[in-house]
């Protein structure tokens, strides 16, 4: 392998280690305000709603980065910028609004997906559906910083 692939390896998992990390902070500032506000059973709850959440995670972007890369480096590697630009705005759209349907989902949707056992994660529930807007767009913006 040469210097250039071995710099990018670093880089790319640079890149997924600060993911990681950021993942692991939100997920901690999120599990003390709700502790407080659902009191001794808010772990439970909340891991109740983080399952309920990653499947519409799962939803609003699946797929969608492994897609949006393939098809930017195939643009990229035959010189044509602007349509690699145009594939990524188009992605970034996408992925705005099923990651915005999916946090309506989230918020409108709790009483639905959560059931009257557990009626307080619901509350664990709305406070993730702003994560998965923010989640999808993150995630295909590091598409354009590891190619």
């Amino acid at each position: 392998m040469g210097k250039k692939n071995d710099n990018t390896l670093v880089k790319n998992a640079s890149f997924l280690m600060v993911a990681a990390l950021i993942s692991k902070i939100i997920g901690m500032l999120y599990k003390s305000p709700l502790s407080t506000t659902l009191g001794s059973q808010s772990f439970a709850l909340f891991q109740f709603a983080q399952n309920v959440y990653f499947i519409l995670l799962m939803i609003a972007s699946f797929s969608i980065p492994q897609a949006v890369s393939k098809i930017m480096a195939e643009k990229i590697a035959f010189h044509r910028y602007k349509d690699a630009q145009k594939v990524f705005y188009g992605a970034l759209i996408y992925a705005a609004v099923a990651g915005g349907i999916v946090a309506l989902i989230c918020v409108f949707g709790a009483g639905i997906l959560v059931p009257d056992s557990m009626a307080n994660a619901r509350l664990a529930l709305q406070m993730l559906a702003p994560t998965t807007l923010v989640f999808v767009v993150v995630l295909l913006c590091t598409i354009v910083v590891t190619l």
